[in-house]
């Protein structure tokens, strides 16, 4: 594990107190008991953004705006996509799939149960032969349905030093410090059914039963799964959205759907913090000042050491 780095508290902008919590509405709702989900982010969570793609970068803090991206454009391949075992179950357990989807999904997805039945043969004589071709059939499938999640990655942590290096361009970047769980139920206030999620480390990844994916939340719970040793130091938590279709028209006018994500603008007070990277060019500690003096909540602008 990399070695942690220590935030030094020096505000770069002495501009007024710092905020515990946010006002807006959304924290004032955060009773944990009201939450629609099983485990409640903590109370910081924070994106590390590089210099490099600064027009991308900067609007996190001008609009301010979050982006939730498609989970098949992952850097690592293997992300978002661990297969459900179709190709390589048996056939009796295909049928069994088969009978649940028809009563659980034919409505939701607009289809005649006869629609979809035929539809799953059509699937069934796609079935290669070969086990190496119904390993690679599953894959595939994994793949094509990341298309439908889009995803805002998280970390409950800014003191990991790999972090910085991987995501900040060597901590020549910064990191914006998100009240998580005030940002979670903003994002599910949205008709989208967003939800957070805290990534599961595994030693190694196996691909899941057919039957896993009858359980109805099932395929979300694989948008969590990651590699132990290879990703461990992230400590990463997912905002995740399911039915995602690129340039798709808006049910609200703060929200962007557009090829590669969606594009959500959120309030000021959701930011806690920004932390500046140790190596960050006097620059760009300039243009963050800026943008946080024109801001009505008051956020501090920290320099990690």
């Amino acid at each position: 594990m990399a070695a942690a780095i220590k935030p030094n508290l020096r505000k770069c902008n002495q501009r007024g107190r710092v905020l515990t919590r946010p006002s807006s509405l959304y924290q004032r709702k955060s009773d944990m008991a009201s939450t629609p989900w099983n485990t409640n982010p903590p109370p910081h969570l924070y994106k590390l953004l590089s210099p490099l793609e600064a027009d991308h970068s900067f609007r996190w803090l001008e609009t301010p705006e979050v982006f939730l991206k498609r989970a098949d454009l992952f850097e690592d391949q293997n992300d978002c996509s661990v297969p459900i075992a179709f190709a390589t179950s048996t056939p009796a357990k295909r049928r069994a799939y088969l009978e649940q989807i028809s009563t659980r999904d034919t409505k939701a997805q607009g289809l005649s149960r006869n629609r979809l039945k035929a539809e799953f043969r059509k699937r069934e004589t796609e079935i290669p032969n070969d086990q190496a071709g119904r390993i690679a059939f599953d894959k595939k499938r994994a793949r094509k349905h990341a298309k439908g999640f889009a995803i805002l990655s998280l970390t409950e942590t800014i003191q990991e030093e790999a972090l910085w290096n991987k995501y900040a361009a060597n901590h020549s970047g910064f990191g914006i410090d998100f009240h998580g769980l005030a940002l979670a139920i903003y994002l599910n206030s949205f008709p989208l059914g967003i939800v957070p999620v805290k990534v599961e480390y595994r030693d190694e990844i196996q691909p899941f039963d057919i039957s896993y994916g009858m359980s109805g939340e099932g395929y979300g719970d694989i948008m969590r799964i990651k590699d132990k040793n290879t990703w461990r130091f992230e400590k990463e938590w997912r905002m995740i959205y399911y039915g995602f279709k690129p340039n798709a028209s808006s049910p609200d006018e703060k929200i962007r759907f557009i090829d590669k994500g969606v594009v959500i603008a959120i309030p000021d007070d959701l930011i806690a913090n920004v932390y500046l990277g140790r190596n960050a060019d006097p620059l760009l500690e300039e243009r963050i000042q800026n943008i946080l003096s024109k801001k009505a909540h008051p956020i501090r602008l920290i320099r990690n050491s």
